[in-house]
């Protein structure tokens, strides 16, 4: 039957919308159907998301309380009360295994990363630097690409390796730091190069701390805008150096 039009254009339109879905009504009620789906789909991972984060957060403040802890070493074991603990061993113990336990209950929010950020702490603290690097590897792997927070870490873990004096670490460590120094587009440039400048001039390698700090004084000394704090730590010690 062919479809009457009238001599109203909005009306025609209509027309012709209704004669499509009388020929096609399974199709548009599919279609439709799906977009109701996926809006659904869509609205219930967001309120998914919003209550991840909202339970990640929480557990963050409990954890904290634990690092906010206190040290009584003058009491006995049996007066000391919640989040109070006789040495700085068993505070830092306590701390690792709190945010372990919280950060793998949340590992899927998006402060993640924080939880492993405190345990790296912990577990220098302890002493144990190599599950501590460890950690700060895995922390580094959850920061999302683009984080401005990511140079800064790469830049601790290799500080890290380098603090183990294990040959093999340390070289992992300074190749790190290299990475970043001679990334101009990285927001830890300056901070790598001072640290490659200062492990080259307490191994004694005075040219090579030289040509590091040379280098950060000239991309961010007073020439730029803002010039970098970094530079200033470098200055009197390169004189030493060219005295």
């Amino acid at each position: 039957m062919a479809i009457e039009f009238s001599k109203n254009y909005l009306v025609d339109k209509i027309n012709v919308g209704l004669d499509f879905f009388k020929k096609n009504t399974k199709l548009v009620l599919g279609y439709v159907a799906g977009v109701l789906v996926l809006g659904l789909i869509i609205s219930g991972y967001f309120y998914y998301r919003l209550g991840l984060e909202g339970r990640a957060q929480k557990d963050f403040v409990l954890a904290l309380e634990v690092y906010n802890s206190k040290v009584i070493k003058t009491v006995t074991d049996e007066k000391l009360g919640v989040n109070e603990f006789k040495t700085d061993a068993d505070k830092w113990m306590a701390v690792d295994t709190t945010f372990e336990r919280m950060y793998k209950k949340n590992i899927s929010a998006g402060m993640a990363p924080f939880f492993l950020a405190y345990r790296v702490e912990a577990l220098f603290n302890l002493n144990k630097l190599v599950d501590a690097i460890d950690v700060q590897k895995e922390l580094i792997k959850k920061l999302p690409g683009k984080s401005a927070l990511k140079p800064y870490n790469i830049v601790k873990l290799a500080l890290m390796q380098i603090d183990t004096k294990i040959d093999e670490r340390v070289k992992e460590g300074l190749d790190g730091l290299t990475k970043v120094g001679y990334d101009s587009n990285s927001s830890a440039q300056d901070s790598a190069l001072y640290y490659l400048g200062e492990y080259y001039f307490y191994e004694r390698n005075f040219k090579e701390a030289a040509n590091y700090w040379n280098q950060l004084v000239i991309q961010f000394g007073k020439n730029i805008e803002y010039p970098s704090i970094w530079v200033e730590l470098a200055k009197p010690r390169l004189k030493t150096i060219v005295a």
